[in-house]
């Protein structure tokens, strides 16, 4: 830890990294469950195919609200930090 930067600028980089990384993973996600869903009306066996349709939309269900938490809080904790920073007495 002893090369932790804490400038505003890095602070910032930092949430812009959490925000385009919880986009990324939802992005990931959706486009997961829309190309499993596209194979229905090739998949003969609708039995597996739901089962697996349904714990893929659970998966997604679960990330997304992840990334969301994630991206409603740290970005923002970084940003506030920076311009704490920004607006902290020089001497």
């Amino acid at each position: 830890m002893e090369n932790l930067e804490t400038s505003p600028e890095a602070l910032e980089s930092a949430a812009n990294i959490v925000d385009a990384y919880c986009r990324t993973q939802k992005s990931v996600m959706d486009t997961y469950l829309r190309n499993a869903t596209s194979m229905q009306s090739e998949w003969v066996d609708d039995k597996t195919l739901g089962s697996l349709l349904e714990e893929i939309r659970h998966l997604n269900t679960i990330v997304s609200g992840l990334m969301d938490e994630i991206q409603s809080y740290y970005p923002r904790y970084f940003r506030k930090k920076a311009e704490m920073l920004r607006n902290r007495p020089k001497f």
